[in-house]
């Protein structure tokens, strides 16, 4: 059998014009919960895909271990009274007078308020507090020392109320201040409770440190030194 062709026949087929280019772009990803299945919605507009994704969120993994603890900040406060250089025998406070507080360093700016017009402290949250205090006071008299009057008592306390939570007394016998220390502990069952530090002996005291030299620092000769710290 002949394989030659009988016949050769040359096409010519005309190119078609340009189409138009579709396009694709991102729309919204939407987490949804992970019992649902991945979805891809096609907004079409046009030439244009717009693309939604809906991807389903991963099953919750087993908790991790416990991290170690913060820092724990106890609530504390430091009250201070300087030495009066105007006053040769030191600051006077009569009797029942609240002695004057001036400064306030606290580990919460929000936890103690001093009112250092008032002579006031006022704790501002309900708890357990320990109040430790030390005052430099004389008891000046004029002729012979009478135990029963020549006593320097100082009582942290609220005003108005008989109830001394933390107090301190000591007989003065040689017109030189001396250290009166007290301490106690404070049960505030209520918001912004106020307190004092009175002068609750018979006379006048007088508040004062030792002479240092110019140059030392004031923190160095306080006559008043409360710290107030939250134990619960």
């Amino acid at each position: 059998m002949d394989k030659e062709p009988k016949y050769l026949l040359n096409f010519t087929i005309p190119q078609g014009p340009t189409g138009l280019a579709e396009t694709v772009s991102l729309g919204k990803v939407v987490t949804a919960s992970s019992s649902e299945e991945a979805q891809i919605i096609d907004n079409k507009e046009g030439l244009n895909h717009k693309l939604d994704f809906v991807i389903p969120k991963g099953v919750d993994g087993k908790d991790g271990p416990t991290g170690p603890a913060g820092p724990l900040v106890i609530p504390t406060a430091l009250f201070m009274t300087f030495d009066s250089e105007d006053q040769s025998s030191g600051i006077k406070v009569d009797a029942n007078e609240r002695i004057p507080i001036e400064l306030k360093i606290s580990s919460e700016e929000n936890d103690f308020v001093l009112n250092s017009e008032e002579n006031t402290i006022t704790i501002k949250n309900p708890g357990i507090y320990r109040i430790d205090f030390t005052v430099y006071a004389c008891s000046i008299y004029e002729t012979s020392f009478f135990k029963d009057r020549d006593i320097i008592a100082i009582g942290f306390k609220k005003p108005n109320e008989n109830t001394v939570y933390a107090g301190a007394s000591v007989w003065n016998d040689n017109k030189l201040p001396m250290a009166i220390v007290g301490n106690g502990i404070i049960f505030t069952t209520l918001p912004q409770e106020e307190f004092e530090l009175l002068n609750v002996g018979k006379k006048e005291i007088y508040l004062n440190t030792p002479d240092l030299d110019e140059e030392t620092s004031s923190f160095a000769k306080p006559v008043v030194s409360i710290i107030i710290q939250k134990i619960k």
